[in-house]
């Protein structure tokens, strides 16, 4: 249902978000109940690069980032129980990523977009998804939860697995509020550009108007 946010019609939005994040919550919620009974278990959620940020896919794009915070969550709210919960971002080779249409759209340079090296080829870039299996049955084991491995996310394709940290601010800026009171638009103007967007790259600048 890739399409972009202004031609996104409410079903396209709807049939993606019910089929990630609530078919995740579905399948937690009564594995939950269960794993409680016998006091522990596993959960591997499927999240996707794609959350990180991906053009012309606002719906699925959400729907993926939506389990990387159901899985913190999940991972708080059972860990008492010996219940484990984490998930993966995994890139791999499937009848779906290795389509025709994906095919046609590498050629024509459409792994750029992707994150793709210069030079990588489709099937570099989307290795065969059993590499990605083995993590899956590590996170389902003890040694992982004596590691203290709960509500993490990790990349796993090829030969690399990696960990995602968890966000954390970078830069701040304080006023005593208190004594003086909400921030103002000068304030801000003043202040966040200098102070706390310094360094930043905008990840998809507007295009040059060329009648100009």
């Amino acid at each position: 249902r890739d399409r972009m946010v202004f031609n996104m019609s409410a079903e396209e939005w709807d049939v993606v978000i019910k089929t990630h994040l609530y078919g995740h919550f579905n399948c937690i919620r009564a594995a939950a109940s269960e794993m409680r009974r016998q006091h522990g278990g596993f959960i591997v959620n499927t999240s996707s690069e794609s959350g990180l940020g991906q053009m012309g896919q606002a719906n699925y794009s959400s729907a993926k980032e939506g389990i990387v915070g159901l899985t913190r969550t999940v991972a708080r709210d059972l860990g008492r129980y010996g219940i484990i919960c984490n998930a993966i971002r995994p890139r791999a080779g499937t009848r779906m990523t290795m389509s025709e249409s994906v095919q046609a759209a590498w050629s024509k340079g459409g792994g750029s977009g992707l994150g793709a090296a210069p030079g990588e080829t489709l099937e570099e870039y989307l290795p065969p998804p059993e590499y990605v299996s083995p993590f899956v049955v590590f996170l389902c084991t003890e040694e992982a939860a004596k590691a203290n491995i709960n509500g993490r996310v990790f990349l796993v394709v090829g030969g690399k697995i990696a960990l995602y940290n968890e966000p954390e601010l970078v830069k701040t800026i304080t006023k005593d509020w208190q004594k003086n009171g909400p921030w103002t638009l000068d304030e801000l103007i003043a202040r966040v550009p200098k102070e706390l967007a310094q360094g930043l790259v905008n990840p998809s600048p507007p295009k040059e108007d060329k009648k100009k």
